[in-house]
């Protein structure tokens, strides 16, 4: 069992593919403003997303706020920071939530893990 331990951990990610497992999707460091609510909910928390890949998005809950539980659907609209289009880009996206870290302190907020499963990009024009 621990020789096929040790096998298992030196493979490469193409070859762990073969095993089943889904190679972690590149994660970008970057803070920006994300607003958020369980599915269907009509008020809107804001929060600051910590970093995002293609999958997923980390993000800091509002303070004092604990609307969202784990594995419970969510909606996300992400603010993006862009040169190109003034006030960012919005991207609006449906997902779980995958995890929630509690704080050490009560002076810090909740971090959340959600995944992404849909998304759009929203228009300029339009709030």
């Amino acid at each position: 069992m621990v020789a096929r331990i040790e096998l298992y951990v030196s493979l490469t990610p193409k070859e762990n593919m073969y095993f089943g497992e889904v190679p972690r999707a590149w994660r970008y460091q970057m803070s920006f403003l994300i607003q958020y609510r369980p599915h269907k909910d009509g008020r809107w928390h804001t929060g600051i997303a910590h970093n995002i890949s293609a999958s997923g998005v980390l993000f800091g809950e509002a303070e004092g706020d604990e609307c969202l539980e784990p594995n419970a659907p969510v909606e996300m609209e992400l603010i993006i920071p862009s040169d190109l289009v003034e006030g960012g880009t919005r991207v609006f996206c449906v997902g779980r939530v995958s995890r929630i870290v509690e704080p050490p302190s009560l002076a810090t907020h909740r971090v959340i893990a959600a995944t992404i499963a849909r998304y759009r990009l929203l228009r300029a024009d339009r709030e």
